[in-house]
């Protein structure tokens, strides 16, 4: 249900880099889980009982994923009110000689930029979700290199205790 409250659950690894500034620190990292498609995203909203017919949420959903990058793609902006303004920017090389700018040379590509709706920025922002997160520390991450082959395990802090 979509009352439910679920722990934003993140684990620690220590930064291996050559950078000294970082290298041999740990930092917090999330926890991915798995990624909400479209029809999860449908049940979901139909779980808050605003719309009843998830089919028909769905259908809004993904006609609104089709439309966004068309949109996006002809260089205009797209604003949903309650959640933000996406638009797109251009990643690119700089050049001294403006004559001597081209597009296929210069232009790396499209980046997508999300701007919280402004009315309701404050509860996108990182500090006010870590507000209402509730989270939950799985452990540490380590890589295990044997021969040419590395994995990655999760320490949790039980199988510490084991030891």
């Amino acid at each position: 249900m979509a009352d439910k409250k679920i722990p934003f659950q993140y684990y620690l690894k220590q930064d291996k880099s050559s950078n000294p500034k970082m290298s041999g620190k740990w930092y917090g990292r999330i926890w991915k889980k798995a990624l909400l498609d479209t029809k999860g995203l449908a049940k979901h909203m139909t779980e808050h009982g605003l719309v009843r017919n998830e089919g028909r949420v769905y259908s809004v959903l993904s006609k609104l994923s089709e439309c966004i990058p068309e949109l996006l793609s002809q260089g205009v902006g797209v604003k949903i009110d309650g959640l933000g303004t996406f638009y797109p920017a251009i990643e690119s090389r700089g050049e001294v000689d403006p004559t001597k700018f081209s597009a296929s040379k210069h232009i790396k590509g499209i980046r997508l930029h999300i701007l919280p709706w402004s009315e309701r920025a404050d509860s996108l922002t990182s500090k006010s979700l870590l507000a209402k997160a509730e989270l939950e520390y799985m452990g540490e991450v380590q890589t295990i290199t044997q021969g040419n082959q590395s994995r990655i395990i999760l320490i949790r802090p039980e199988d510490e205790d084991e030891e």
